[in-house]
């Protein structure tokens, strides 16, 4: 019987089987867009610029071009040990001399003069431009605040802002992230830093940094960037991203990693100056902290670097000579006071092809300089140490002629603030200070006269809003 029952059993499962009508597949449901928090109904496309017709939307920088430069030397290591670029005339560690300041606060204060400036500065180069911006929109006036015009709106152009360029970096409570808007020394350019449109896990804020020729209005977009610094021609741009060190050229838009953030050894580049075409100094920074050093590196080989200075105090000020052969900076190195505020900054210079170091100024405390190749002068703004009063000090403009070492106080109880930069043109000298952030020009008779018309620009002492470039 149990055999019987179950071939009935099997009998059963056969039938039901074979009747069984198949039945068609079930489609899948239609693909749903799951619209915005807030924002029911159909998806929004995501908006686009409106361009104006002056701006042709901005190609994007690619690095498959060819490019003049060679790939970097291979190197798995690419340290920092010093590498000589070219080789020095004097191999030995360049000795730093220490300018003799009074022990005591007995000082003569140096008397008021108005020398013949024809010897001593070069001849005025004409009618200048002074571009501001906030956060939308690019605008620039002549000298006198009269011929005032719309340059970009950025906003509007771009789809995003200006804004967001002063950090604070994620995690922390600084830092500025670079300029937003920066002139190529012939002013016929501009470098614009926009904000991104999301937040990097790691960097805080993403950038995107675009070029503007302002003779055919032609764009070009080299992608996520920040600190752009011009070449002396203006034909190419280094620029950072994420660190990294990048040079982008304009004629064909072709971008190369130049050194990437790795080969620093956990530093990060703070202030670079082109020397000429192909080599360049960049000072370091470490866990927010700048660290005491120059270097040079030949764009061609980064791999090679080479540590030209080594201090004991922040560097800080880079200038070039126009030939590359000298690098100017700011140093407290031989200060008699060691700590801050009375760690008192003067000017140096420092010999890029022996290395040799020598101070400039000696007994101020310098704000800003300008240095002038074709007069062998500086124009620097400062005050005299142990000079009474010494709370607070008289900061004035002063001229240093550096064939001779005479030095000339041009102005005397000008004291508008500390003086945070110098925008010279000629024979007018373009200024601004911390209490207004007016920009002033010193005329020919020695007189302070307001520049554009008194307008006041913002600046923050760190991320100034306005800039000064050549010839209209």
């Amino acid at each position: 019987m149990p055999i019987k029952t179950d071939l009935l059993l099997l009998a059963l499962i056969i039938c039901l089987t074979a009747c069984t009508v198949p039945s068609e597949p079930t489609a899948l449901p239609p693909a749903t867009t799951i619209p915005k928090p807030g924002e029911p109904g159909e998806p929004v496309a995501p908006p686009t610029a409106d361009l104006p017709t002056a701006y042709p939307p901005p190609p994007r920088a690619t690095a498959t071009v060819p490019y003049p430069y060679p790939q970097p030397l291979p190197s798995p290591t690419l340290n920092m040990t010093p590498v000589y670029i070219v080789e020095p005339t004097n191999t030995a560690e360049p000795t730093i001399p220490r300018p003799t300041l009074p022990p005591t606060p007995a000082v003569t204060p140096i008397p008021l003069a108005h020398p013949d400036l024809a010897d001593l500065l070069p001849a005025e180069s004409g009618p200048l431009w002074i571009y501001y911006w906030d956060e939308s929109q690019i605008w620039r006036t002549d000298e006198n605040g009269v011929s005032t015009e719309l340059v970009l709106d950025v906003a509007q152009t771009l789809g995003r802002p200006l804004g967001a360029i002063t950090g604070p970096l994620l995690g922390t409570d600084c830092c500025w992230l670079g300029p937003a808007v920066v002139i190529s020394p012939d002013g016929t350019k501009l470098a614009i830093t926009v904000g991104g449109e999301a937040l990097d896990p790691t960097w805080g804020i993403n950038y995107t940094l675009y070029t503007l020729d302002l003779e055919t209005g032609q764009f070009l977009d080299f992608g996520e960037g920040n600190w752009p610094v011009w070449s002396p021609a203006g034909d190419q741009l280094l620029f950072q991203r994420h660190g990294d060190l990048w040079l982008g050229e304009l004629a064909s838009g072709a971008t190369q990693l130049i050194l990437p953030q790795t080969a620093l050894e956990g530093n990060y580049i703070s202030e670079l100056i082109w020397l000429n075409s192909g080599r360049v100094a960049f000072t370091l920074i470490h866990s927010m902290q700048p660290l005491p050093e120059i270097w040079l590196m030949e764009l061609a080989h980064p791999a090679l670097r080479y540590k030209l200075v080594a201090q004991t105090y922040d560097i800080t000020q880079l200038w070039a000579a126009p030939d590359g052969d000298v690098i100017y900076f700011t140093s407290a190195e031989g200060s008699l006071y060691h700590s801050s505020p009375r760690r008192y900054l003067n000017v140096w210079q420092v010999s890029v092809s022996i290395g040799d170091i020598q101070p400039i100024t000696t007994g101020f405390r310098v704000y800003g300089y300008h240095y002038y190749q074709n007069t062998g002068t500086i124009l620097f703004s400062a005050f005299q140490v142990f000079v009474p009063p010494y709370d607070p000090p008289g900061i004035d403009i002063w001229l240093q002629d550096l064939a001779s070492g005479a030095i000339y106080r041009l102005t005397e109880g000008l004291d508008r603030g500390i003086v945070l930069g110098w925008y010279p043109a000629g024979r007018f000298f373009l200024l601004y200070d911390s209490s207004d952030a007016t920009l002033w020009a010193l005329a020919e008779n020695y007189t302070l006269r307001p520049v554009a018309d008194g307008r006041s620009f913002h600046d923050d002492r760190q991320n100034a809003k306005f800039a000064v470039t050549g010839l209209r």
